[in-house]
């Protein structure tokens, strides 16, 4: 039997671990992991005064296999938030970069990370690598992701792009459509880079595209994405359509898939991955879906240990027709904080809503709201239209698809509008008001 070649990012993992030419195996990658493991946690509670009091002498001492990652505490947000200086293994002088994200909720301190040069080039190198099934020397690519700051994403993923010969165009988010739609028919690009809602907002604008010899790469990041977004992109463009998975704090790149698209590769060399449960926070076997938890095992300025995103997935079961080495993440299901308990006992899960309302040609995008309404749940939903046909009609057909899942028996408030820009700049969540306010 003839053994795959390589794909590029088990090049680029190989090369991370330093394996010889044919060598590279799961074997010789779990092996080398361990070591990472076994030297972040030392590295770790050496010079980070937050880890010193978390990380014990004995658990640090049983971790003997990569499994056994499970016997340290978790980290969490509100670590991240009141105790991320203490958690630095580095000066502040040595951060080159620090992302401030705003806390979930309406008060609170933000969550701030650090990263080393080293960490940034890091990612940098796995997002070449990780293009490189994407778009070939010579190609174009557009990208819709924030860009103007120096390191950032957009920043990192253009200089990615240079260094394998392709050429970009960092657009930024997309806050209107006719402008991302007008840079899309001047650049003409082979790939395109963004939020699955923000590039099919473009798309509707552009409209239909014809005549091309090769498809469009369109790569979806930054936010899970749904079926019903794919097949409507797929209509308008003749495309491949890939699905990356990453956050800040697993260093913007996490995961990506490759052109068989059966789970988004990891990036195993840099990351450890594991699912439990929600609840329980107990490990889940393979194949179950619970909560992503990731251990950065080489950076540098402010390693998470074991912290809990908050983000429902499973590590894909069997292998990827591609023959590559590396463990693959299967579809994101979205975040466990946009899948509120309803008074039913039922989840309202976002993801569903979306398959839902983007399974409609007119929807664009939409925000979602949750309260209480004359003593009964209420979704307020505002809907972004295309505008066309009657809004009356159109109000009818998405209560009609709503009214399919009674199990969730909640109110519904819709509104209209006909601005086709995309209503959220940023990932979308529902805004649980229930236990804020009381409405009448």
């Amino acid at each position: 039997m003839t053994q795959a070649a390589p794909t590029m990012l088990d090049r680029w993992a190989a090369r991370k671990i330093d394996a010889a030419p044919g060598a590279f195996s799961r074997e010789a990658l779990a092996s080398w992991r361990l070591d990472a493991l076994q030297r972040l946690l030392q590295r770790a509670r050496s010079r980070s005064p937050f880890y010193r009091d978390r990380l014990t002498k004995a658990a640090m001492r049983s971790v003997q296999r990569l499994e056994d990652v499970r016997n340290l505490p978790f980290t969490t947000p509100e670590d991240i938030r009141d105790h991320g200086l203490r958690m630095l293994c580095v000066s502040q002088d040595q951060a080159a970069r620090v992302v401030t994200q705003a806390s979930s909720g309406a008060t609170g301190p933000p969550k701030r990370l650090f990263f080393s040069e080293a960490d940034l080039e890091a990612t940098i190198d796995f997002f070449q690598y990780g293009m490189l099934q994407l778009a070939a020397p010579g190609d174009t690519a557009l990208i819709l992701l924030p860009g103007e700051t120096p390191d950032s994403v957009g920043d990192l993923l253009s200089r990615a792009l240079k260094r394998s010969g392709v050429r970009s165009l960092v657009h930024g988010l997309v806050a209107d459509a006719t402008q991302a739609a007008e840079a899309m028919a001047k650049l003409q690009p082979d790939c395109i880079v963004g939020f699955p809602v923000h590039i099919l907002a473009m798309a509707e604008k552009l409209g239909p595209i014809r005549g091309r010899s090769r498809n469009i790469a369109v790569l979806f990041c930054s936010d899970y994405c749904v079926d019903s977004i794919a097949n409507r992109l797929r209509k308008l463009w003749p495309c491949r359509i890939f699905n990356h998975y990453g956050t800040v704090e697993s260093g913007l790149g996490g995961a990506v898939e490759c052109g068989f698209r059966c789970g988004a590769h990891l990036r195993e060399p840099d990351l450890l991955v594991e699912i439990v449960d929600p609840e329980t926070g107990k490990p889940l076997p393979a194949g179950a879906w619970g909560e992503i938890v990731l251990t950065t095992l080489s950076r540098e300025a402010m390693p998470l240990i074991r912290y809990r995103t908050g983000d429902v997935s499973r590590l894909a079961p069997g292998s990827c027709p591609c023959g590559s080495v590396l463990g693959r993440l299967d579809k994101v299901r979205g975040r466990i904080d946009n899948m509120p308990v309803l008074q039913s006992g039922r989840r309202l899960e976002l993801a569903r809503l979306d398959e839902l309302l983007f399974a409609l040609p007119e929807v664009f995008d939409y925000s979602a709201a949750l309260d209480i309404h004359a003593g009964r749940e209420r979704l307020s939903l505002k809907i972004a239209s295309a505008g066309q046909g009657d809004l009356r009609e159109i109000r009818r057909r998405i209560a009609s698809r709503l009214a399919a899942s009674p199990e969730w028996s909640i109110v519904l408030d819709i509104q209209l509008t006909n601005d086709p820009a995309p209503l959220c700049a940023g990932k979308r969540t529902i805004d649980d008001r229930r236990f804020s306010s009381c409405t009448t």
